[in-house]
């Protein structure tokens, strides 16, 4: 099995019903390939991990680089794995909050600007797996 980490931007003008048609469709067509995971979506950039057999999570991610709906889709990550950490659910969403990204790295004291946005997370990788695992084990979805 592999873990597959991608962000992209979203086409200019996408709305929460778009992001929801997105996230219904992802939902059918990863179960029917035992591909698991995690979108996240913050700012119009999109942050996702793909989980399951190296030749399924291929294929899922080569619709996605094709969908006219995502711009700049860029291969963060992809390693091997033995278990998979969204084991139960075919693709977990979360609305990303500035709290969250404040829990990867906290606000500069002096200026209280946050240390990390979403356009950060498109070019760091370690980061970005952090985060998106980070929703593993308090939604549930992690394996036991």
């Amino acid at each position: 099995m592999i873990r597959l980490v991608y962000s992209s931007a979203a086409r200019a003008g996408m709305d929460e019903a778009e992001l929801k048609r997105i996230l219904d469709a992802a939902r059918t067509r990863n179960a029917r390939r035992d591909v698991t995971g995690m979108l996240l979506y913050r700012d119009g950039v999109f942050l996702q991990l793909l989980e399951g057999k190296e030749v399924d999570v291929r294929f899922v991610f080569s619709r996605i680089a094709q969908d006219p709906r995502h711009q700049r889709v860029v291969k963060l990550l992809e390693e091997t794995i033995s278990q998979r950490d969204f084991a139960s659910w075919s693709m977990g969403y979360q609305v990303v909050t500035h709290a969250q990204l404040d829990a990867l790295a906290p606000p500069d004291p002096v200026t209280r600007k946050p240390s990390v946005n979403m356009g950060m997370l498109e070019v760091d990788p370690p980061l970005a797996t952090k985060l998106l695992l980070s929703f593993a084990q308090p939604m549930g979805f992690a394996s036991a």
